[in-house]
């Protein structure tokens, strides 16, 4: 499974990718910094899941999951976010078909994006 994860935090993307790092086998794992290089990437290969912060500058992680769901449908989308005000919740869940708070552990990661795909 190809799985996207888009932080601007640098680190963030490294605590990820140390948490990540051989946890399963059958996961593939790239980073984005941006929504732009998020879209960069989908646009060149073919990813089965995304998971993005909600609070970016340029383009935040709802409008990011709009254009996913718009342009690559099959594309699992998730958000990891610290942010927890209302309105940015409901603007992200429209394009999100999961929400995950930070921190999160390995184990909810594991199992919003496997149910999400067996969903599929």
């Amino acid at each position: 499974m190809n799985i996207l994860f888009v932080d601007d935090d640098q680190f963030i993307r490294k605590a990820l990718q140390r948490l990540l790092t051989g946890a399963r086998d059958d996961w593939q794992i790239d980073f984005a910094d941006s929504g732009k290089q998020a879209l960069e990437k989908l646009a060149s290969q073919h990813f089965d899941v995304i998971v993005s912060d909600m609070r970016m500058p340029v383009m935040d992680g709802a409008e990011l999951l709009t254009i996913v769901a718009e342009k690559f449908p099959q594309t699992t989308r998730i958000i990891l976010s610290g942010q927890s005000e209302q309105d940015a919740f409901e603007r992200a869940i429209e394009n999100a078909q999961h929400y995950l708070s930070k921190p999160c552990s390995l184990s909810e990661l594991e199992k919003a994006i496997l149910q999400q795909q067996e969903s599929l």
